[in-house]
């Protein structure tokens, strides 16, 4: 199963792509993730931890992280900078990325 959230839908632009996505979700491949106001104190968390030494971590980005974490899936995104062995090592000894990983 592959999440997709409202965000990045609303970034889809190509036809290409707009078919594509279609298609996974007709075929059960994709499934839209509702928003869950639960996780947003997880993806505050996420973009205050985030590598300083990179661009500043997008809200969707870092829900989306939020969401791999919380389900314990990979996430995938055309950005090269989101996530790093170090950001989830912090999330695993927080008081908030251990309260919502559960």
């Amino acid at each position: 199963m592959c999440y997709i959230i409202e965000e990045v839908l609303e970034e889809v632009r190509s036809d290409k792509t707009v078919e594509f996505v279609a298609e996974g979700l007709a075929r059960g491949f994709f499934a839209i993730y509702p928003f869950r106001r639960e996780l947003e104190p997880l993806v505050r968390e996420i973009i205050i931890i985030s590598d300083p030494r990179i661009r500043r971590l997008e809200p969707p980005e870092a829900y989306a992280i939020a969401i791999g974490y919380k389900e314990g899936a990979v996430v995938l995104t055309e950005k090269r900078r989101t996530c790093f062995i170090n950001m989830l090592t912090s999330l695993k000894t927080s008081k908030c990325g251990g309260a919502t990983s559960s």
